[in-house]
């Protein structure tokens, strides 16, 4: 249901900004809030990088930390298969910056789709984000720690094609 995958794994995206993507329904849990203030220390870094998300739920909670954060694009509501596919394919790496969960339909449509991961430390994503072969988990639940994580793939081209291609394997 989420698309084709990938025919080979992704290649580092030079020259443009990296796309980052949070996707699902936007609930507490799932936390965009950690996200965006992961995302907003990268920003104030010089870090070229952009945020998609995509999903549908609340977002009144987030619309503080949302204000002024260039790059950042919002496809609040349902999203079908098309979508689904478009947005995995247009971003360069999953964020799941859960605060607790049991496991994520997301992390596996990013693996078929060859698409490295970053997750925090929290339910089964830890089984299923294969650390430093398929992603990253991140060391703690905080934003400084996500942001850390999203940095390493930013700054090695290697590691993140390792990555892409170790999800596609998974």
């Amino acid at each position: 249901t989420f698309g084709e995958p990938v025919l080979g794994p992704r290649r580092f995206p030079e020259g443009k900004p990296f796309k980052l993507l949070f996707f699902g329904r936007i609930v507490a849990y799932k936390g965009l809030s950690l996200l965006l203030e992961a995302y907003r220390l990268l920003r104030e870094r010089g870090l070229a990088i952009e945020l998609s998300i995509v999903g549908s739920g609340d977002l009144g909670p987030y619309r503080a930390a949302l204000q002024g954060l260039e790059g950042v694009s919002v496809q609040n509501g349902w999203v079908d298969d098309t979508a689904i596919a478009d947005a995995l394919v247009e971003a360069d790496a999953v964020v799941l910056p859960y605060v607790e969960a049991s496991q994520s339909g997301v992390a596996a449509a990013a693996a078929s789709a060859g698409m490295p991961t970053v997750a925090t430390p929290v339910g089964g994503l830890a089984e299923q984000v294969r650390h430093e072969e398929t992603g990253l988990i991140a060391r703690e639940v905080t934003a400084s720690s996500l942001a850390f994580a999203i940095r390493r793939l930013l700054d090695d081209p290697g590691f993140y094609e390792r990555c892409s291609a170790g999800a596609l394997a998974h």
